[in-house]
């Protein structure tokens, strides 16, 4: 995430999404889906969100199991989620377990629409990427919860349980690592499989020799503007950084954070991530969560008392991932204080011993700049074959080749 890129998770407008109801609905063949045993270890069972403290319990233990679970990816960001998008995203539960009961895998799974003309394309989502638009989350590490060991049996057996359900015509898996696509494609003709990959630049700041600052780890044009821009904002006056990882601390520079966000991108005329509406409230109720419990800090940058730059991030283990920031407008053109917030921020985040510093997915130039590795996250769609799909994708390629001759001419 950052404060300049936030894609759209799907184009079109919103749709109301019915009543809620069992999410499972009917396999494709009439029979009951309240429990489908799809092989001779593991079934799968469909959960309400009345039920939502037996999937607590599960994804609490699994997580325990697991010696943790990224942020993005555990119960708490789960739990907010429901809470903040429930009302309007048609949500349940898949539980994998054992012959016994006992959970190997839980999965949150959602239904929404988008448009083609009268025509909708109906959407079987897992994870909190199902949002409507203009209010994404943009979750990632998004790969099913499952025990360690049965993480490829537990993809399979939601896939399976997928593949029964009727109602869709794209399953969707949105913000998974390149590094665990492989079960989630196993099975899907190739001409069946949509994806789009974005890089996810990180710096290794574990790779720094002792006493080198993070620009001596750049790229030779990337550390060169990363010295001149250090040079001027310290010419302006003396430097200061706050760590925030107390609750009233991290308070108090999220609202900042969130007036510089804003005032950021209503004056080009766009309506902010932090404009009163779910995304705002989930996270102005989840970060102090996670800083009581050591997985998120947020981080200012000060120049003679003026705040420059507030950022937001989320922990896991010794990775400091960047999710979210707010800038302020400098009068100097000189002055870069996005790419200056970031680098005093790297070189606390050095200091107080994380290994890595996570941009998350997304091809910004100062991504690009402040990195020096990348990994992959992949937006995943599985789909059914349908005419609809396939009429929307010609749709879709014929405004991309007229677009393409606008601009050209």
């Amino acid at each position: 995430m950052s404060d300049v890129d936030t894609d759209a998770t799907d184009e079109g407008r919103a749709a109301d999404l019915g009543p809620a109801g069992d999410l499972g609905g009917r396999p494709d063949d009439g029979r009951a889906a309240d429990i489908a045993v799809l092989s001779p270890a593991l079934r799968t069972r469909v959960l309400s969100l009345d039920e939502a403290d037996e999937a607590r319990r599960a994804w609490e233990r699994i997580a325990e199991a697991r010696g943790g679970l990224p942020v993005m990816r555990d119960w708490p960001w789960t739990a907010a989620w429901l809470r903040h998008y429930g009302d309007v995203v048609r949500s349940s539960f898949l539980l994998v377990e054992d012959a016994a009961g006992a959970p190997h895998g839980v999965a949150l799974l959602g239904r929404s629409r988008r448009w083609f003309g009268p025509v909708p394309i109906r959407t079987l989502w897992i994870g909190t990427a199902n949002s409507p638009v203009g209010q994404e989350i943009c979750a990632e590490f998004a790969p099913i919860p499952a025990l360690p060991g049965h993480e490829a049996a537990v993809t399979r057996t939601v896939l399976d349980a997928a593949r029964g359900m009727r109602g869709w015509d794209e399953l969707r898996i949105d913000g998974v690592p390149g590094t665990e696509t492989r079960e989630l494609l196993a099975g899907w003709p190739p001409e069946r499989v949509h994806t789009r990959v974005e890089p996810a630049p990180h710096f290794r700041l574990a790779d720094l020799d002792a006493g080198a600052d993070v620009a001596s780890g750049l790229s030779g044009g990337a550390r060169r503007r990363a010295r001149a821009s250090l040079r001027a904002m310290d010419a302006h006056g003396a430097v200061t950084v706050e760590w925030a990882d107390e609750r009233a601390h991290a308070e108090d520079v999220l609202a900042e954070l969130t007036e510089l966000h804003q005032a950021r991108w209503t004056a080009d005329g766009r309506p902010g991530l932090f404009a009163p509406g779910r995304f705002a409230s989930v996270h102005r109720e989840l970060m102090p969560e996670l800083v009581d419990a050591g997985r998120a800090v947020l981080f200012r940058l000060r120049v003679d008392g003026r705040t420059i730059g507030c950022l937001y991030h989320l922990i896991d283990g010794d990775r400091l991932a960047f999710y979210q920031s707010g800038f302020a407008r400098p009068e100097d053109n000189r002055l870069r204080p996005g790419l200056v917030t970031h680098l005093h921020c790297m070189d606390e985040a050095r200091t107080r011993g994380f290994a890595v510093y996570d941009f998350l997915a997304g091809e910004a130039r100062y991504k690009r700049d402040l990195s020096n590795g990348a990994g992959e996250t992949w937006r995943i769609g599985l789909r059914r074959p349908r005419l609809r799909l396939r009429a929307y994708d010609a749709a879709r390629r014929l405004r991309e080749r007229l677009q393409d001759g606008d601009d050209d001419a």
